[in-house]
């Protein structure tokens, strides 16, 4: 677009504006072009769509000693906030009372007092694949709260990739079942591992509802069941059970009140969708029943894709006052796919799409052979070892050691699948994330997805790669060996490297949490957890209730007691902590084994003879069937003890705890994989699970330890010398910080926020504690800077939510008592929109003169990535310290497969600049905040034990770059501002490839990582911001070339650069002419710029004087286009940044 003719739109704008606003204003308060150059854009759209009648704004005087009060309330406005720092005040106005305003003769400028928030914790994707997503208001910097209307991306898979890497592939093999509790007046229920077809469907009834009429559900006999009385009436349901190799349909019932056995109602059996039934049984009279009674029917014969069964009454019979109960009706069954056996020690690839297996053609042992799809047979041609590799995934072929690859490591739309020797290559390495009811693989090479073409579902068709687009032919059951699944919703191997997390393999997100308890290499197979019957055990919450069981339900457990002595209790599993009744509890007492729960009342079954041994490795199971009214228990797969018992298990809000038990003894000794069902499991298949080791949930991803990130940054080493940060005080600009939390009491306090400094949101304390916690783990220090001072100053909300005035006064503040407290560091984990140039925005002029002050200001990049121009305010001040955030991908020893997370916010800025100015480590932080902040009740998954929270996201890395500069100024006091930067820019370590090229464009890294070591004692001379002026109005060495479409650097007359130092940006993860991140890049000090100019003290960096030349819009459009006046970006579904 040309200058021309943006000025001609800008013109219809305003004379647009003129005329719409003649019907609101009086004469004289009609804007001039003057006016119109003193209100901020965004006011000027507000006050045009806007249904408020009040605005807030921030109006800036042209001088210190001008008094506004009274004229803004003459107008009938309210001042909120004087701000000093910025020659401003804040206030609410009326509408009609921006235009007489910017008419007053000692107003500046008067822009929009914006909404900000902190930049939330973010989730860090397995592996950089650009992802389009939307962006939200100035905010913390962790991705918690995220609506998921903000983002194409929900947050839930974020917080997934980024805290937890590849979300667990649930296991599910075995038989499924569909169910019917009736426990609401639904037609839809579906209380089973698998889905009825379609809904319930009466005949003879006519409103088609279970709450009313002569087919509903009733309470009777203290259970809610389905009632069908009166004649001629029926109720029937359609179930899938295509390629099943056999089918039960079970249930209860209960008679009343039949005469004679022409009053009856019978259960039948369709295999067309309802075209012709069979009867399987019909329930007659004469009789009552006074309880319910069991029954099974082998419906095999009718297993087909249009299965139906049914209740009926028979015309002319039965009257109101004659009905049959049913409850808990159920249809189990099982299929080749999921029949528990795949013949091998590997994982099966089914298509949701056909419910066939991915195959190697003909079992052969030869590179290039097809990967087929094929009838699933068990056989070991169709089994694949899953090899965790860098957060992604090989798939090897169990029958002949070789991996699936694509053919010549094509990139192409239709390349086929073959085996290949295993070499780790890109072409071999798939990401493996959820989608609809199965996973979809995702090829790291070609970025394109394990495809059936056409959806087809012949026989020996060879898989390929295609575009991803989310269909079932892209999506695959990925079922774990050798066990039985359906049901399965706790399931722990112990096979962790470390930390405190325990990981649930059952697909059911019941992570656990170990209290006290070890990992032991001495398990029943492999790994195991150790008690030491003292305090020792692991919680797992009750977070989605799907560990309450009712009417049936299975624990096992491998347990080795150190010690038996009569009258001894020993708790292996009990969901009771502080409520009553119990759910369930197994406990060894003594010598035998005791299974308890509530039912009604207290009930218990205990063995007789069992006789344990101390010191041997014991398989336990314990289950409840109220259908077959029993209760069994198990030892080593055989039944020991049984007891009648009915009645639903009665459930309660309390966490499943293993080792310990609500009156507090404890287990001591080993247990090993854990499996908790919501059904009874046959003998059979407990003796199954007895000889088949869980599989291990944690994907071979490690957990993060508190004090990791702070080898990633050298500052382990630096502190050691004695360097911590004493006698230097950093400014948290945040949500609060609470004590407690920190470990130490903090300098000073300030609020903007209804006279309150506690930090109920979170964020705040998480900051503060990476800056400057004393605490630590294992005797290791937690923090950058565990002896800094800390301020808080709250200037955001229990939502973790502020405004810009908020903000400023905070900083206003800090200005005032910088000398009494030595504030050398203000850290600002917020982001915020850019709506103009960068000299115009409230916040970016408070910064500014807080730098000119003396005081480094450590902005974040934002969480707004990965697209060019993502960067927010006041990140994309030139002055401040801009960070955005790299992961370490949980190995912080060795840093070749670190890489920057999409989420991090990417330059250039609205003015040219490069930006952000460094990365720091910004995933899977752990650290501790209150456990009744929102952070903590919002996320509870997140929980790591002791009081540790996981987070990520660039307000997590500011928070550790402001921790670094708090060591650098405790080294060299006398730093100023630009010292501090250009020494951390300096020093600072860049992605390279080996050839010495850039693995990231210096709009993703800028000048690299942050290494604390070369920053503190590095010998760099020269300045950051040479030439500029805070408060000046400059323009960056970066234009946007439009012919190329993409960004590109330009010399002090805003000329391209010669060919050879010329770099060029299109917005991707491609880095000129090729260089594709691979997954594995090197970090180094070499030479930084691969095309003939070195780091010179940031001279392209630095910013020109902007004049009216035209130079700041040459060769682009900022204003207009799609990278920056959008402000949905910042209005709509803030992203809150968190820890």
């Amino acid at each position: 677009m040309t200058k021309l003719l943006r000025q001609s739109i800008l013109l219809l704008i305003l004379l647009t504006a003129v005329s719409l606003r003649g019907e609101v204003y009086a004469a004289g308060q009609m804007p001039g072009i003057e006016a119109e150059a003193k209100v901020d854009a965004q006011i000027q759209s507000a006050l045009l769509n806007s249904d408020s009648p009040t605005i807030d704004v921030i109006i800036r005087k042209t001088s210190a000693d001008i008094q506004l009060d009274a004229v803004i309330e003459q107008l009938g406005g309210t001042v909120t906030h004087d701000l000093p720092i910025i020659n401003s005040v804040a206030a609410t106005v009326p509408n009609e009372a921006v235009w007489p305003l910017a008419n007053h003769a000692n107003v500046l400028y008067i822009a929009l007092d914006g909404v900000v928030e902190s930049t939330a914790v973010q989730t860090e994707p397995t592996q950089p694949t650009p992802i389009q997503v939307d962006r939200g208001g100035v905010q913390q910097g962790l991705c918690t709260t995220v609506d998921a209307t903000a983002r194409n991306k929900p947050f839930s898979n974020c917080q997934t990739e980024l805290n937890q890497g590849p979300a667990p592939m649930a296991a599910q093999s075995g038989s499924s079942y569909v169910l019917e509790l009736f426990e609401t007046a639904s037609m839809n229920n579906n209380d089973g591992t698998a889905n009825w077809n379609g809904s319930w469907v009466e005949t003879g009834e006519f409103e088609q509802s279970l709450a009313s009429d002569d087919i509903m559900i009733v309470t009777d006999l203290g259970r809610n069941s389905l009632r069908v009385r009166d004649d001629n009436n029926s109720i029937e349901r359609k179930v899938n059970l295509s390629g099943a190799t056999s089918a039960t349909l079970s249930f209860l019932y209960s008679r009343y009140s039949l005469d004679n056995t022409n009053e009856y109602v019978s259960v039948d059996v369709s295999a067309n969708g309802g075209s012709s039934w069979t009867e399987l049984v019909r329930y007659q009279g004469a009789g009552s029943d006074s309880t319910y009674y069991s029954a099974s029917f082998d419906i095999s014969a009718y297993a087909t894709g249009e299965t139906a069964v049914r209740f009926r009454s028979p015309a002319g019979n039965m009257a109101d006052g004659d009905m049959v109960f049913f409850d808990d009706v159920k249809i189990e069954y099982t299929t080749p796919s999921n029949n528990g056996s795949n013949g091998g020690s590997g994982t099966t690839i089914t298509s949701v799409h056909t419910g066939k297996c991915a195959d190697v053609s003909g079992g052969s042992l030869y590179d290039w052979s097809n990967v087929l799809q094929w009838p699933c047979t068990g056989n070991a041609n169709q089994s694949w070892t899953v090899i965790p590799s860098s957060g992604t995934y090989q798939l090897q072929a169990v029958h002949s050691g070789k991996c699936m690859d694509v053919a010549s490591g094509s990139t192409a739309d239709g390349a086929e699948i073959v085996q290949m020797t295993c070499t780790n290559s890109n072409s071999q390495r798939w990401q493996i994330t959820p989608s609809g009811s199965g996973y979809q693989l995702l090829n790291i090479n070609s970025n394109k997805c394990l495809d059936l073409p056409g959806g087809t579902n012949n026989d020996g068709t060879n898989l390929i790669i295609y575009s991803c687009t989310g269909n079932t032919n892209q999506q695959w059951q990925l079922t774990l060996p050798g066990t039985s699944t359906a049901g399965l919703k706790l399931a722990y191997a112990f096979e962790e490297s470390g930390g405190i997390q325990v990981h649930d393999a059952s697909g059911q997100d019941n992570t656990g949490l170990q209290v006290g308890a070890t990992w032991t290499n001495n398990g029943r197979s492999g790994q195991g957890v150790t008690f030491d019957g003292v305090d020792d055990y692991i919680t797992v919450p009750d977070e989605n209730n799907s560990l309450d069981m009712t009417s049936e339900m299975t624990v096992e457990a491998w347990v080795r007691p150190a010690t038996i002595a009569s009258g001894q209790w020993q708790p292996i599993v009990h969901k009771e902590e502080y409520s009553y009744p119990v759910n369930y509890g197994l406990t060894i007492i003594g010598d035998e084994i005791d299974f308890g729960f509530y039912n009604g009342s207290w009930r218990e079954t205990i063995t007789n003879g069992v006789n344990l041994k101390a010191k041997q490795w014991v398989h336990i199971a314990a289950v409840y069937n109220d259908a077959a009214n029993s209760v069994t228990i198990y030892v080593n797969g055989t039944a020991v003890a049984s007891k009648y018992e009915t009645g639903k298990l009665a459930v309660n809000n309390d966490p499943v705890r293993i080792g310990v038990n609500p009156i507090g003894t404890y287990f001591s000794g080993e247990m090993d994989d854990i499996r908790i069902y919501s059904r009874a499991l046959t003998q059979a298949e407990i003796q199954s699970d007895m000889n088949t080791p869980v599989p291990d949930g944690s994907n071979g991803m490690p957990i993060p330890n508190a004090y990791d990130y702070l080898q990633v940054v050298g500052a382990n080493s630096v502190q050691s010398s004695g360097i911590t940060g004493s006698g230097i005080t950093v400014a948290v600009v945040d949500s609060g910080v609470n004590t407690s939390n920190l470990g130490k009491s903090v300098l000073a306090t300030y609020t903007t926020v209804n006279n309150s400094t506690t930090d109920e949101h979170g964020h705040g304390t998480f900051m503060a504690g990476i800056i400057g916690s004393p605490n630590t783990v294992s005797g290791k220090k937690v923090s950058i800077a565990p002896n800094a001072n800390i301020i808080s100053v709250r200037v955001l909300d229990n939502e973790g939510k502020g405004s810009y005035s908020q903000i400023i006064a905070g900083l206003n503040w800090i200005l005032a008592n910088k000398s009494q407290y030595n504030i050398r560091v203000v850290n600002l984990s917020l982001m915020g929109p850019v709506t103009g140039p960068y000299w115009n925005n409230p916040l970016n002029q408070a910064v500014e003169v807080l730098w000119d002050a003396g005081v480094v200001v450590v902005a974040a990049a934002g969480n707004t990535g990965p697209e060019a121009g993502s960067i927010t305010t006041p990140g994309n001040d030139p002055f401040v310290i801009t960070v955005g955030a790299f992961t370490d991908n949980y190995t912080p020893n060795d840093s070749s497969d670190d890489y920057i997370p999409p989420f991090s916010a990417a330059g250039p800025t609205e003015a040219g600049f490069i930006k952000p100015d460094v990365i720091a480590p910004g995933a899977h932080i752990l650290m501790k905040v209150a456990n009744n902040s929102k952070y903590a009740k919002d996320h509870p998954e997140l929980a790591k034990g002791n009081g540790y929270y996981q987070g990520s996201g660039t307000s997590a890395a500011t928070a550790v770059t402001s921790g670094v500069v708090a060591l650098m100024l405790q080294q060299n006091p006398n730093l100023t501002p630009n010292q501090v930067k250009q020494r951390l820019m300096a020093g600072a370590q860049t992605a390279v490839n080996p050839n010495g090229s850039l693995a990231y464009s210096i709009f993703q890294q800028g000048a690299g990582r942050v290494w604390a070591p070369n920053a503190v004692w590095g010998n760099y001379s020269g300045e950051a911001n040479m030439g500029m002026i805070p408060g000046g109005q400059y323009v960056g060495r970066v234009i946007y070339d439009e012919q190329l479409g993409g960004y590109r650097l330009v010399d002090q007359n805003r000329n391209p650069l010669p060919a050879g130092q010329d770099y060029f940006w299109d917005g991707g993860f491609y880095w000129n002419g090729g260089f594709y991140w691979n997954g594995g890049f090197y970090w180094n000090g070499g030479f930084y710029w691969n095309g003939g100019f070195y780091w010179n003290g940031g001279f392209y960096w630095n910013g020109s004087y902007f004049t009216d030349s035209g130079f700041y819009w040459n060769g682009t459009d900022y204003w207009n286009g799609n990278h920056y006046w959008n402000g949905n970006y910042y209005w709509n579904g803030l992203v809150p940044e968190q820890p």
